[in-house]
């Protein structure tokens, strides 16, 4: 069963619609036509997250192993005191590094803010505070995005701008409806037929704990959908 979500919803939260293949016969979930890739790059933060993000997204639900019941100790320890208030974000929520994140994030993980500029382009002039202006003139070290090539600033997606298939077990491919489509499973194109479904928060979480524990993640997340469409 999908991941029961227990977390209050914001009152505004963003959505994505994509088009979900899947068998007739059998109902199973085939694939995600992911014609903009926002929800490709959702499925690569996965990637980016830190352990302790994860379970407290999941409200220490992960799933992961024995990793639910350290970060349940890491709690009572810090509640004993044992273990400093210093590091209770750096454990329990611990935040994407900078520049890890991207603009059309579905989850609530919090980045790290860029640092301000602390040197300076010139090996005999260097300061460590922030903002304070060069006496030589040099110009800041700027930080780069590298999801935006010559830029500084946050955001930006992991993929360039194509259409793509994400199966079942979460593999990825460039989009090509006769090549890719009919290889699925050994699906005959007859027996597929497709749905639109809407992927906001509860269902981003759905596919994070999905991708943790199962080796059929849209299948986990999604197959309730395909049974009981209208």
């Amino acid at each position: 069963m999908p991941y029961k979500y227990l977390r209050e919803q914001n009152s505004i939260s963003r959505k994505m619609r994509l088009k979900l293949w899947f068998s007739k016969s059998t109902k199973n979930v085939l694939c995600i036509e992911a014609e903009e890739a926002a929800f490709v790059d959702y499925i690569f933060s996965f990637l980016t997250f830190p352990i302790g993000a994860i379970i407290n997204l999941l409200n220490g639900n992960s799933s992961m192993g024995s990793a639910d019941k350290l970060y349940r100790s890491a709690a009572k320890l810090i509640e004993m005191q044992i273990i400093s208030m210093e590091s209770k974000e750096t454990l329990l929520s611990p935040k994407l590094e900078s520049m890890f994140g991207f603009g059309n994030q579905l989850l609530p993980v919090e980045e790290k803010i860029v640092p301000a500029p602390l040197t300076f382009d010139n090996k005999n002039c260097f300061c460590y505070l922030q903002n304070k202006p060069c006496f030589h003139f040099m110009p800041k070290l700027q930080i780069m995005n590298p999801k935006y090539p010559n830029m500084t600033t946050t955001g930006g997606g992991f993929v360039k701008g194509c259409r793509l298939l994400v199966t079942d077990k979460l593999e990825i491919k460039p989009l090509s409806i006769v090549s890719n489509m009919q290889k699925l499973d050994g699906i005959p194109f007859d027996d597929m037929e497709y749905m639109y479904v809407s992927v906001g928060e509860e269902e981003a979480l759905n596919l994070l704990q999905a991708s943790l524990i199962s080796k059929n993640v849209l299948s986990h997340a999604f197959s309730a959908k395909v049974i009981n469409r209208g």
